[in-house]
């Protein structure tokens, strides 16, 4: 079996946050019902408050770049769906280390077949090495589990297993003379395709439908949040290129969407700062750009429901939000799980065509706590026929 059939470059770019997740054969609406149910449990035995928010990525790339940080504990969950019987699970571990406890509740509490893994070829976040626990309710109030292990202890490999072995298991491969032969990435690949999912392919997921965040709320201190680029370097790679057109502060949902302006082009329309509609010292504005072009098909709210803005790359994929109000905490439509309504294509005013390179302004409140965390928005469009440029939308935040 070759890399490329088993694991997307995708997931090597991004290593090592895929290498560890919990599975949960289930249908996605059953999986986060119980991921929720989970969380109440969790919130009445500690005190915990979480947080749900709706979003919807485009692929996996976009998904891994929505995550802000990482801490030691847990504080973020993802349930992501896909084209399988299984809905995949992912936390922001700093260890990448997955939650195990998360796949013993979901099975001892809410009664669903689980597994979790981890498993790395090369010492990582920790040493190297391929581990998952299967678990399954009974109906009699107990659980069928299976562990295998197989993992590197600092001097020497280690293989143990216990429970009953799963049919799909290649159980020849455990009579390997090296113990680092028996279990390691592309043989657990391979065991849960027999199972029915690949999580490390991309074409998995299902990216036409939302995943589901769930967020604790409870502060942690700064010694205990972490970003990629020290989950990376403790994992003994390289620290991410840096990219010079990668803005600083941008929203979530605009990371790989937007780049600094250049000074030419919609952009500075918006550089005075004179649209802030709160009179704020502080805006940001960004143009916007793809990996498909820098030319959009534009579609503006009705004044019904939640403010999101939409752009479509002009021969690309789907459109995506370049501004979305559900996603700034302020706005009175965060949180909210209605889906917008949107006008025909934004037109020309002057020549009627429907092609626009557009940039995105946010005012920003001195008490900002986080990206999304803006008071006013802007939308400039400049004519991609014609050239003539205006603000075609304003939105108060906050």
């Amino acid at each position: 079996m070759s890399t490329r059939l088993w694991k997307d470059e995708v997931f090597a770019d991004w290593w090592p946050l895929g290498q560890s997740m919990v599975l949960v054969r289930a249908p996605f609406r059953e999986a986060t019902r119980a991921m929720r149910n989970q969380a109440d449990e969790w919130s009445r035995r500690v005190g915990a408050t979480y947080r749900f928010d709706w979003l919807r990525v485009s692929c996996i790339d976009e998904w891994f770049r929505c995550v802000e940080e990482f801490t030691i504990v847990p504080s973020m969950h993802c349930a992501l769906p896909t084209n399988t019987d299984w809905t995949v699970m992912w936390c922001n571990s700093f260890l990448c280390a997955g939650h195990p406890p998360l796949a013993h509740c979901l099975t001892e509490s809410q009664q669903l077949e689980t597994i979790h893994f981890y498993s790395t070829d090369r010492n990582s976040t920790q040493l190297a090495g391929t581990h998952f626990t299967y678990r399954k309710p009974t109906g009699s109030g107990e659980l069928t589990k299976r562990d295998v292990y197989c993992c590197n202890q600092g001097s020497r490999w280690d293989f143990r297993q216990e429970g009953e072995p799963l049919p799909e298991e290649d159980l020849e491969r455990y009579s390997a003379r090296r113990k680092r032969d028996r279990l390691c990435e592309e043989s657990l690949m391979a065991l849960l395709e027999r199972l029915g999912v690949q999580p490390w392919l991309e074409s998995t997921y299902e990216f036409r439908s939302k995943l589901l965040r769930m967020t604790d709320k409870r502060s942690r201190p700064p010694s205990e949040r972490f970003t990629f680029r020290q989950v990376r370097e403790r994992a003994g790679g390289p620290p991410p290129e840096e990219d010079d057109d990668e803005p600083e502060g941008a929203p979530d949902y605009l990371l790989g969407k937007c780049q600094e302006p250049n000074g030419d082009g919609p952009a500075r329309l918006l550089a005075d700062g004179r649209w802030c509609g709160h009179g704020e010292p502080t805006f940001r504005a960004y143009a916007v750009s793809c990996e498909d072009g820098d030319r959009f098909v534009v579609r503006l709210p009705q004044a019904e429901g939640p403010s999101v803005v939409e752009a479509q790359p002009v021969g690309g994929r789907r459109g995506f939000a370049i501004y979305d109000s559900r996603r700034h905490p302020a706005s009175v439509s965060a949180d909210s799980g209605t889906e917008p309504t949107l006008l025909p294509p934004e037109r020309c005013p002057k020549c009627g065509s429907t092609v626009f390179l557009a940039a995105v302004g946010f005012e920003v409140p001195v008490d900002a706590q986080s990206a999304n965390d803006t008071s006013w928005f802007a939308l400039a469009l400049e004519c991609g026929q014609c050239r003539s440029g205006r603000i075609a939308y304003e939105h108060e935040t906050a």
